[in-house]
């Protein structure tokens, strides 16, 4: 297991754990705070489905199993180096029969990260079967049963459509075919690989493409699916990638190297296109053991980032629920509460250890930026209840607002400090910024 990996795996058991210490710390709160607020409070931050599931995912994450289909040059092996961001070699290569069908493992330091059954298209295995044997399509399915995919990544040139309409009906019938043995509706995501080679053709860097350059991508997607829609064939999601990325040598060179040297390599140049958001696609498509396998082959940006918006939001709505319940003063204490833990929960997944005073130092450090400041937040707050006497409910739909918004503020500001590496002046400067901009 490389360090990297194992650095994420730490992180997040620390997060895990903490996370269910709150049901404690929850329980512990002020003998002010009703009881008739606690078990909403408990629903608001353990209620929420996706990140429960990944939290006990922890424990028995595995590596995920794709299905690829694409004809020979689409860069399905340059699409798993672009997930995982480093250079990795197929292994265990088994070739099945002659139709072309071939499994790999992706490792890194011995761990598999990846597995993935290379079908080298299903036109192709079709056109390759030999006479006599059993013909290429129910060898595939056979396997494909074997292999029982998460999901069946369908890779198409971003730029071509050549023949496409035969592989989809070919794989509509084989999903059809493995459902009636399985049971199973394996999902289908739909990746349009080498969008670097829309035209415009010189800009491979992600942040140079020009607004030609997407409309033509854009336009390449709404090509495919109107095929798909001709074909009546409903996927999961058409999404356009690029997985181009440059590592200073020919890949002769890299196939002499040695394991080792593999691992050294680096990415001299790096044309990612939308690979984040394919990553987080793939993840809301398979089941929670191999997504959070995914994530942390994807590597830390990616964990890091989804888990950290998700606390981020999920303590707002609890900030709100709190600024809404009749508790006057009281609740003061229990939004700083919730919003130091939500700091705490974002510096942690930076692998940084944090104290709930560190986090409260923090919190404080961002009073006064303009209307933001948190004391004006909080005299809002509490102001804005007193409209309850006037017309009721108006006063507390004013204060949830203000300690939802409050909070999502202190959650970027964490995010934007601990794990994108601004300096907390810059970050009062966007906060100001973004208050004036509102008025």
């Amino acid at each position: 297991m490389n360090k990297e990996n194992d650095n994420i795996e730490k992180r997040l058991q620390k997060i895990k754990n903490l996370y269910y210490k709150l049901d404690e710390m929850m329980d512990s709160l002020p003998e002010g705070v009703p009881e008739s607020l606690k078990e909403p409070l408990k629903k608001a931050i353990f209620g929420d489905e996706d990140l429960r599931e990944l939290m006990e995912g922890l424990d028995k994450f595995r590596a995920p199993r794709f299905m690829m289909v694409g004809r020979t040059g689409v860069g399905k092996s340059s699409l798993v180096n672009a997930i995982c961001g480093k250079y990795l070699a197929e292994v265990s290569d088994v070739e099945i029969g002659t139709t072309g069908i071939k499994s790999f493992e992706y490792k890194d330091a011995g761990r598999t990260l990846l597995e993935v059954l290379d079908t080298r298209g299903i036109g192709e295995s079709v056109e390759n079967a030999v006479e006599g044997e059993k013909d290429a399509e129910s060898v595939l399915i056979d396997k494909t049963i074997q292999f029982a995919p998460d999901a069946i990544l369908f890779l198409v040139p971003c730029a071509a459509r050549d023949r496409i309409d035969e592989d989809i009906k070919t794989l509509k019938h084989i999903k059809r075919k493995y459902y009636k043995e399985t049971n199973i509706d394996v999902p289908i995501i739909v990746i349009l690989n080498q969008a670097d080679r829309i035209a415009p053709t010189q800009y491979l860097k992600p942040e140079d493409y020009t607004d030609q350059k997407t409309q033509n991508i854009n336009k390449s997607i709404e090509q495919k699916k109107k095929i798909f829609a001709e074909q009546q064939f409903k996927v999961n999601d058409i999404i356009a990638v690029s997985s181009y990325m440059d590592w200073g040598v020919s890949e002769d060179e890299i196939k002499d190297m040695t394991e080792t040297e593999r691992d050294s390599l680096e990415i001299q140049f790096d044309g990612r296109y939308n690979i984040d958001e394919l990553i987080l696609v793939l993840g809301d498509s398979i089941d929670v053991e191999a997504r959070v396998g995914l994530l942390i082959s994807a590597g830390l940006n990616q964990i890091v980032e989804r888990l950290s918006k998700k606390f981020k939001h999920i303590f707002a709505g609890a900030a709100g629920l709190v600024a809404v319940t009749p508790i006057p003063l009281a609740d003061i204490y229990i939004l700083t509460l919730l919003q130091g833990i939500l700091v705490m929960f974002i510096a942690m997944l930076s692998g940084r250890e944090m104290s709930l005073k560190s986090a409260k130092e923090f919190i404080l450090n961002l009073s006064g930026v303009g209307a933001s400041g948190l004391v004006f937040r909080t005299a809002a707050q509490q102001f804005s209840k007193l409209g309850n006497l006037i017309v009721p409910g108006a006063g507390s739909a004013i204060s949830g607002g203000i300690a939802y918004a409050g909070t999502e503020m202190i959650g970027d500001a964490a995010i934007n400090y601990y794990i994108k590496g601004i300096d907390i002046k810059e970050i009062k400067r966007i906060i100001k910024k973004k208050n004036q901009d509102k008025r």
